[in-house]
This record gives C-alpha cells, sequence and structure tokens, in this order.
C-alpha cells in the first residue's frame, strides 16, 4: 500500500513539473493534454484519472505553488522578530521558491493578462486567504502611509513582487544578451542582495524598518533620511574607531549618534533644515562622504 502511494505521488509530481513547462511556454489556452503526457511520459488517460482534466491540472499548477509559498512564508509572518528581518526572510523565502518553480512567474504572469480568473480563484480559499491577510496586515502595520487608505499596502506588495518576479520572467532574455542562467545558485543569491538592497534603500523610507526608544533621536533620524544635504557639518559625525557612543548607537548613525546630548541644540530638525534651504544645493557637494556612506548603508544599529 505504501509502495502504490509513492508511485502514485511520483506520478502525480513528474506530471505536475511537465504541466508547469507546457502551461508556461503556451498558456492554457494553447496547450494540451497530449503534449504534457508526452513530456510526462505517461499516458493521456492518466493525467485525466489524477487530475481530472487539462483546466484542473492547471489550477493544481497555480495551488501548488501558493501551497508551497504558505509553507514557506507563514513561519516567517508568524516569527517574533523585527520587522526589518521579517522583510528580508520574506523577500529570500520568496526568490527561493520563485527559482524552484522556474517556470511558475511565466504562468502567473500570464494569469495576469487573462485577468487573473484561476489565480482568483485559488487565493479565495480561506487557508490561503489567511495568509495574504497576514501579509497586508504585516505591511500596513509597519509602512509609513501617505494616503488615509490602504492603497499604499498594495503599491508596496505590488513593488516588491514585481522586483522578485520579472527577474525570472526575463530568463530567456537575460540567457540570450548576457549569456547567464538566472536560475543558478550564484545569480539567485544575489538577485536575494540586489532585492533586498533596493527595497531597504528605496521603498524603505517608507517602512518603519528603523526604531528608536527615544522620540528626538527618531525625529534626527528622519531628518537624516529626507534633509541629509541640509544637516550643518556640526551635526555630522564620521565614526570612530569603537564604532559606538556612549549609549550604544553607532557614530555613523545620523539619527541616532551625531547628536551628542540627544537632540538638545537650538536648531533643531527645523533650524537645519531652513539652514540648508538657504545655502541650496551646496550642501550636497560638501557633505562629508564618510557620513552619507555610512547613514544609507550601514543600518545595523537599529537592528539590534
Amino acid at each position: 500500500m505504501k509502495r502504490k502511494q509513492e508511485h502514485t505521488e511520483k506520478t502525480e509530481t513528474r506530471i505536475l513539473s511537465a504541466a508547469e513547462k507546457v502551461f508556461a511556454e503556451k498558456g492554457l489556452k494553447g496547450s494540451t493534454v497530449n503534449e504534457v503526457a508526452e513530456l510526462a511520459e505517461v499516458t493521456p488517460s492518466l493525467i485525466h484519472y489524477h487530475f481530472g482534466g487539462k483546466e484542473n491540472l492547471y489550477k493544481t499548477v497555480i495551488e501548488n505553488f501558493y501551497v508551497g509559498a504558505e509553507r514557506r512564508l507563514l513561519p516567517v509572518i508568524m516569527a517574533d522578530i523585527k520587522p526589518q528581518e521579517k522583510l528580508k526572510q520574506l523577500i529570500a523565502a520568496g526568490i527561493d521558491l520563485l527559482a524552484e518553480k522556474d517556470h511558475v512567474a511565466r504562468i502567473l504572469l500570464r494569469e495576469s493578462i487573462d485577468k487573473g480568473k484561476y489565480v482568483n480563484e485559488v487565493l479565495s480559499k480561506p487557508y490561503l486567504r489567511e495568509m495574504f491577510e497576514m501579509t497586508e496586515q504585516f505591511v500596513f502595520s509597519n509602512i509609513e502611509r501617505k494616503r488615509d487608505d490602504r492603497n499604499d499596502t498594495i503599491h508596496l506588495i505590488s513593488n516588491v513582487f514585481g522586483l522578485m518576479t520579472i527577474f525570472f520572467v526575463a530568463a530567456s532574455t537575460i540567457k540570450e544578451f548576457w549569456k547567464k542562467d538566472v536560475f543558478s545558485r550564484k545569480m539567485i543569491e544575489e538577485r536575494k542582495e540586489e532585492v533586498i538592497d533596493f527595497v531597504f534603500n528605496g521603498i524603505g523610507r517608507r517602512f518603519k524598518l528603523f526604531w528608536c526608544p527615544d522620540p528626538q533621536r527618531e525625529a534626527l533620524f528622519w531628518m537624516g533620511c529626507f534633509v541629509l544635504p541640509a544637516v550643518p557639518d556640526r551635526f555630522v559625525q564620521a565614526p570612530n574607531s569603537t564604532g559606538r557612543d556612549k549609549d550604544g548607537w553607532k557614530d555613523s548613525c545620523l539619527g541616532c549618534g551625531v547628536v551628542r546630548d540627544g537632540g538638545s541644540d537650538p536648531a533643531g530638525p527645523s533650524g537645519a533644515r531652513s539652514a540648508g534651504h538657504r545655502r541650496g544645493k551646496e550642501d550636497r557637494r560638501h557633505a562629508p562622504a564618510s557620513s552619507v556612506d555610512s547613514h544609507h548603508t550601514d543600518r545595523s544599529c537599529l537592528d539590534e
């Protein structure tokens, strides 16, 4: 009995793997059961027996992808870790899944073009809906919102998903022009680094990735993010040899270590901003490079 079950599972896995390739290449309408059967080295009747026909096989391919996503992402979403670490792990897990299911990204793109009939049907299932609602709530709770509704969440998730998927959708183009295999382990790990770097240094400015225990210091941090060129020289400290000041923050962090008295300078954020506006673009030329670079690339002081 156990041997028969294992044989059945292997057969279904082989069929699903073949179906992913065929559906990615030709879509649902352009594919046939016979093509899938030939690639899987089974009879067409066996596909009908296990999956009930082409349409159900197509839906199973899509659902299998999202089931895999749930198994990988849900533990990360549920984990009691800081938002920035959670976001990094979600991105890495998503890229790993897309790399393993190398044809599914193209299937999802086709689905989007065809108005997502089957994806929407799969995602309406309660267990998957719950995962997506938890993901959406995580993002909604940690993003600096510009709007009163939840549209910011839609834009951010779409941005991240696009960064993750288009790389694999364009695999054949990348191979043709640059002779690179995007599914190699080296390229996959590089893609994780690139997406995480882009997210944290781009949209990360609106994500509550960095937390300060003191409101004054937090205000200085966000001031540093948005008006760095306008900060007077006396606010900026170059990193020292120890890397941390007496309060445990790195000197290179504009928001947490640059003002030794915790931000009591009478100029304050508003004074710094107005001074910067008066000086104009000259600040960009004269801002200490070490402080600028460390502020935008080394944010680990707030990750601990």
